[in-house]
């Protein structure tokens, strides 16, 4: 099992990490030219390998990730022994993933001291609490484009005729005036504001007895079904909360990693860069491509 470069990282650091533990806590499983393996050691590895290696049990690829420790310490050995941990690349490279390690670990134990328990319920109760009570709708509804269409659909449905029988009756004729259709499952703040306040002072079978008018045209509707909203559980969308409440940590903590501070930016060679492109300026046409023939 050879490491690659990344490897080899995981490895170098988890040998930094390992040599400040404890003797208990991180029994030696290996002795190598008398350098002592610990199982940190060999536990690092395993982690840094990624979820698709991490699908094997760790007991199956024991022997081999110990192997590949035992195999970059000794070669890490060697180098050192040549000289090369004073290599001016190795350096910049040691230097470069010093910076990467640091940040990370920075960034991730700040981002995991933002989401607290409290801060997870708080922000359950703000975006999914206020949905107990409610109640959703399934509409059906019939569009007009002239409110005398709408008025003479409404007249027939005082007449007693089934809005279902209606609308058939109205989109199977020779020249429809009306579109019709159902509005699936839908709660307040789900469709815009004046839909919304006809369909919920009805109940179940009544029907706007005035059309509704927006910016679509005119409206003529009927509630057909109502249910309360199912309000997800706090385990059921805690990862999304998670989530959403890590990003928000995140970029809080690089924006105020850049605040108040002067930063000047160059150009590869270090030469001023080019003032910003005004993209409210005119562009030039293009140049007209000929048509194959």
């Amino acid at each position: 099992m050879k490491p690659t470069w990344g490897l080899c990282l995981a490895i170098v650091v988890a040998a930094a990490t390992a040599g400040a533990a404890e003797q208990n806590a991180d029994p030696v499983v290996a002795i190598a030219g008398g350098m002592e393996i610990h199982a940190g050691e060999v536990t690092f590895l395993y982690e840094s390998l990624g979820p698709n290696v991490q699908q094997m049990p760790f007991d199956v690829l024991y022997l081999q990730l110990l192997d590949g420790v035992i195999e970059s310490r000794l070669a890490a050995a060697k180098a050192r022994a040549t000289g090369l941990d004073r290599d001016p690349e190795v350096l910049r490279k040691i230097g470069y993933w010093t910076e990467r390690v640091l940040e990370e670990t920075f960034i991730n134990r700040s981002v995991e001291a933002g989401i607290t328990d409290q801060a997870m319920k708080d922000r359950y109760e703000a975006t999914v609490g206020g949905l107990r009570g409610q109640s959703e709708l399934q509409v059906s509804q019939m569009l007009f484009q002239k409110e005398a269409d709408a008025i003479a659909a409404i007249k027939q449905l005082d007449a007693g005729i089934p809005f279902k029988t209606l609308v058939q009756r109205l989109t199977t004729g020779p020249n429809p005036t009306v579109q019709a259709g159902d509005i699936d499952w839908f709660k307040k703040g789900d469709v815009i504001k004046e839909f919304e306040d006809a369909a919920f002072k009805l109940a179940n079978g009544e029907y706007t007895t005035t059309p509704l008018k927006t910016q679509f045209g005119f409206h003529v509707l009927t509630v057909t079904a109502r249910r309360p909203v199912a309000v997800p559980t706090f385990d059921e969308v805690k990862g999304d909360i998670r989530d959403e409440i890590g990003k928000e940590v995140l970029d809080k903590l690089y924006a105020g990693l850049t605040a108040g501070l002067e930063i000047k930016k160059f150009q590869m060679d270090g030469t001023p860069l080019p003032p910003p492109r005004d993209l409210n300026a005119a562009q030039p046409t293009p140049v007209p491509v000929p048509a194959p023939r």
